[in-house]
């Protein structure tokens, strides 16, 4: 496979934290050749949403396969931050409405919160438990400038969407459980919510094999051709024949399986530190109590919130993200560890001594 960033950046254990709290079921690997009536490769989120999904459509559950490189939950799916909300775009919504006009604005918006639904839906469908909390996201101003431009999106969500969203202006952040010296004010917008990203995942992937649908993992796809008015996959242990197929891969796509790919996908390395479990002292210390979901107003954003503490632990753990470069060579990793330490300890000076035991890339496209 031809990849365009370094072999460290497709690393398949980076000693994720996540990978304490669930254990996705692990699917044996293809043996011989079989067809198919849809091949899904890639078994993230994508992939066994787009599998559930058809199955609830009415297609055979026997008649889906799914293929995974690896395991269920080694890539971005299983270590992510675990953010449930909107937020596909940089574009704010008035250069949204400028480029693509006011009725596709709304639309993708409805989109965006539609997706919310489905992870929603999907948890009780499912059964699934996944450490959910956060009453919609909070977006934290960096600078005193950007409090202007937090003002405008509340009132463009409430013209447009019908949607009230809370200013907090910056005397009233430590009355929130939001104290950091960092910030200036907050706009919390009411959508979404947190939730552990692997229990999730762990939850589509028994649901997926619960109703029969074929999942193989350690079966890479070498190949993908047409073979006359089907798809043909080569994998180590046969090749697959199918009327459809789905390509859900996302940032760990090849450039060349198939070629056409090429191009197309412009991977992001993203860098995620976790804290040790914090006690009620140092929580109040640094006068951060709050599990809302947050980020701030830089283009490279940050994203962090407090997780509900796991089953024997006597506190929450702090999740601390950050964009990262486009190199994953150990000297680059080694920089980016270093300023996102360095940037946990300028937000929350607190805890400049409490240990990130966790942390670990993540490529997102």
């Amino acid at each position: 496979m031809r990849r365009l960033y370094e072999p460290q950046a497709y690393d398949r254990d980076v000693g994720s934290y996540w990978q304490t709290t669930a254990t996705p079921p692990r699917w044996p690997a293809l043996k011989q050749s079989r067809a198919a009536k849809i091949l899904i490769i890639g078994g993230g989120y994508t992939g066994l949403n787009c599998a559930l999904e058809l199955a609830e459509q009415g297609i055979d559950p026997h008649s889906i396969v799914v293929l995974e490189a690896c395991q269920p939950g080694w890539g971005a799916s299983g270590r992510n931050g675990g953010f449930c909300c909107t937020g596909g775009t940089k574009l704010p919504v008035d250069k949204l409405i400028a480029r693509f006009g006011e009725d596709e604005t709304r639309r993708f918006f409805k989109q965006q919160t539609a997706s919310i639904e489905s992870v929603r839906e999907n948890l009780s469908r499912y059964h699934i438990s996944a450490d959910t909390h956060s009453n919609g996201e909070t977006q934290l101003a960096h600078r005193e400038s950007e409090m202007a431009g937090l003002h405008a999106e509340k009132q463009q969500m409430k013209d447009l969407f019908s949607l009230d969203c809370r200013i907090t202006e910056k005397p009233g952040l430590s009355s929130q459980g939001l104290a950091s010296p960092e910030f200036h004010g907050a706009l919390t917008t009411p959508l979404g919510f947190a939730l552990n990203p692997m229990k999730y995942l762990s939850g589509l992937a028994q649901a997926a094999t619960g109703i029969g649908i074929a999942a193989y993992g350690g079966t890479p796809a070498l190949s993908i051709r047409r073979a006359g008015n089907n798809w043909q996959t080569d994998t180590p242990g046969g090749h697959i024949t199918a009327d459809n197929l789905v390509i859900a891969t996302n940032g760990y796509s090849s450039e060349d399986v198939p070629d056409w790919l090429s191009g197309r996908l412009l991977p992001v390395l993203s860098n995620i530190l976790l804290t040790r479990p914090l006690t009620e002292l140092e929580l109040n210390s640094q006068g951060w109590t709050s599990h809302q979901m947050c980020s701030d107003t830089r283009k490279l954003l940050h994203y962090f919130r407090l997780m509900p503490p796991a089953e024997g632990e006597a506190g929450p753990r702090m999740l601390f993200g950050m964009r990262s470069g486009t190199s994953a060579t150990p000297a680059s990793m080694a920089m980016m560890h270093r300023r996102i330490r360095a940037d946990f300890d300028r937000f929350f000076p607190a805890w400049r001594g409490v240990e990130t035991p966790s942390s670990g890339p993540v490529w997102s496209a």
